[in-house]
């Protein structure tokens, strides 16, 4: 379980790692007055979804489960309502 917070428009990591091809759930609790959501990418582009969850309403969790991509590497995740500044790095190892 990989636990985040959206706070003041900014995730609380930055940086999320987990094993490659790992069932992964990520829980976003949202404290801020807007909705967030957490979505991963293959890169900063994204276009190639990996896994998006509903919209975390203000004060509200969301959880989303995916399989971590099979190749190591960087990927990319944000928030889709603020896409220019809500962003992070997945590492898969």
């Amino acid at each position: 379980m990989v636990d985040l917070t959206a706070q003041n428009f900014a995730f609380s990591r930055g940086r999320i790692e987990v094993p490659a091809g790992a069932l992964v759930t990520v829980r976003l609790r949202n404290a801020d007055g807007v909705p967030h959501n957490f979505a991963a990418y293959t890169n900063a582009q994204a276009i190639e979804g990996i896994a998006s969850s509903p919209a975390a309403q203000p004060g509200g969790t969301v959880e989303v489960t995916f399989t971590a991509p099979s190749q190591p590497g960087e990927y990319f995740f944000r928030c889709n309502f603020h896409p220019d500044f809500m962003t992070g790095t997945l590492v898969v190892r």
